[in-house]
C-alpha cells in the first residue's frame, strides 16, 4: 500500500487529504465519491435503532469464515487500521530522520522543516482519531 498526500499546489507540508492508492485503484475508485470537494468512503455503518449508541452493518456485508468474520465491512476496517498503523509507524521514522538530520546541523534545511510539517500533521491526524476514542 502506498500513502500518498499533498495538494495540487501546495508542499507536503500544507496537506488537507490524504489518498490511499493500492493496486487496486479502479475498485477503489468507483467507492470514493466526492462530496463538497473532499475525497470520503461510502459509509457502511449506521447507528443502531437502539438508543445504546451502537452502530450496526448489515448482515450481507460481514460472514463468517473459518477464522473468524469477513466481508466488505472487515475489509473496510482492515483498511482503516493499516492507515492507522501506518501513521503511527510514519510518525517514528520521522522522528528518527529528524534526530539525524539535528545532529547533522541541518535544522534549517527544507527537507527538516517538510518532515516537521508532516510529523505535525500526522500527529494532528492521530489526535483528530484520538477525539472520537480511537486510539493508534
Amino acid at each position: 500500500m502506498h500513502v500518498v498526500a499533498g495538494t495540487r499546489a501546495c508542499p507536503r507540508v500544507l496537506i488537507p487529504f490524504i489518498i490511499i492508492l493500492t493496486d487496486y485503484r479502479d475498485k477503489i475508485k468507483s467507492k470514493l465519491k466526492i462530496k463538497y470537494g473532499v475525497l470520503y468512503m461510502k459509509r457502511l455503518t449506521k447507528e443502531s435503532d437502539s438508543d445504546s449508541g451502537a452502530f450496526v452493518v448489515h448482515a450481507d456485508l460481514i460472514e463468517k469464515c473459518a477464522d473468524g468474520y469477513g466481508g466488505k465491512a472487515i475489509d473496510k476496517l482492515a483498511v482503516f487500521e493499516n492507515v492507522l498503523d501506518g501513521l503511527a509507524e510514519e510518525q517514528g521514522k520521522i522522528a528518527e530522520r529528524l534526530e539525524a538530520l539535528r545532529s547533522e546541523g541541518k535544522t534549517n534545511s527544507v527537507k527538516f522543516k517538510e518532515l516537521l510539517g508532516q510529523k505535525l500533521l500526522n500527529a494532528n491526524t492521530l489526535a483528530l482519531f484520538e477525539v472520537h476514542g480511537i486510539r493508534g
